[in-house]
């Protein structure tokens, strides 16, 4: 599947407000729970258009550079991690 559009995010920003989880978010935009979980792990708070630039700019870098590397350092990758983790132990917790 495509990656997630504009529009989906604010409607994930939307079902973050309601108290969805990712499994009943993922059923309402044809996504898995996990492709919602990794999208959440963006940013928390969720925020549509902080999710929407953090993409872009992932997606801009190789073409505007292309022999650069975009370089995740291990602190961010635990936070991610840790982000996640949290996010899902408070679904399941509901």
């Amino acid at each position: 599947m495509s990656s997630i559009t504009y529009s989906e995010r604010i409607k994930i920003e939307t079902f973050c407000e309601l108290g969805l989880s990712n499994i009943q978010m993922g059923v309402r935009l044809n996504r898995s729970p996990s492709t919602i979980s990794y999208e959440l792990s963006r940013c928390q708070p969720y925020q549509a258009e902080l999710a929407q630039t953090d993409a872009e700019y992932i997606n801009l870098v190789p073409k505007l550079f292309p022999k650069a590397k975009v370089v995740v350092d291990r602190f961010h990758i635990v936070q991610m991690m840790n982000r996640s983790l949290n996010s899902t132990r408070i679904q399941v917790m509901k």
